[in-house]
């Protein structure tokens, strides 16, 4: 199973200085807003209730600055961390340590707004692709099968990170091997990419 990223802007505050809070994602509502651009040609769709198996039945996620594990803020094990599954999306808190450096820097990051983001790391459980007839590509999350992390980031972008997704070139082809598309010949790609 391959691990992916997602992101997005302005979702994270310092609560009360009691929690660092955010939404580490977002449920498409219909409106172009809420969803997420992976290449000029497609678009990501999480659909409400995609989190639902995992919040029932995943019983250890991190809670990390900027998805570094030497930057731990929480743990759904420990109880230091709390997902919650709301009707915008994926709401995370983290109880506020005072004493803790790591929660020290991050909220004053955050206060700044040098922080303004939330990510997470995820696997895809039930996902479906369709074609619009403008050509454009829609991933659609029905299902998650697991979430690795949750946290602030000071760099929100809406990119996979991982091996099968690394290029927009391979998600693409993924897309179209999902969909039954042929891939474009050497022509169709360059003067699509502008070379």
């Amino acid at each position: 199973m391959t691990a992916e990223q997602r992101g997005h802007q302005g979702i994270v505050e310092i609560h009360e200085e009691r929690a660092i809070r955010g939404y580490a994602a977002v449920y498409y509502d219909g409106t172009a807003k809420t969803e997420f651009s992976l290449t000029p040609t497609m678009v990501e769709r999480i659909h409400p209730g995609a989190f639902d198996d995992v919040l029932a039945g995943q019983t250890d996620i991190l809670a990390l600055y900027h998805h570094d594990d030497s930057q731990l803020l929480g743990r759904r094990s420990a109880q230091t961390l709390e997902l919650v599954n709301e009707k915008r999306g994926l709401a995370y808190s983290v109880p506020y340590d005072s004493s803790d450096p790591i929660h020290q820097t991050v909220a004053a990051r955050i206060r700044r707004k040098d922080v303004s983001g939330s990510s997470f790391t995820f696997n895809i459980g039930e996902e479906k692709f369709e074609r619009r007839s403008d050509g454009k590509v829609i991933r659609n999350i029905h299902r998650f099968a697991s979430v690795l992390d949750v946290g602030p980031t000071h760099l929100p972008t809406y990119s996979g990170t991982s091996a099968e997704f690394r290029s927009a070139t391979t998600l693409e082809d993924y897309a179209r091997q999902q969909l039954g598309i042929e891939p474009p010949t050497p022509v169709e790609f360059l003067l699509r990419s502008g070379r």
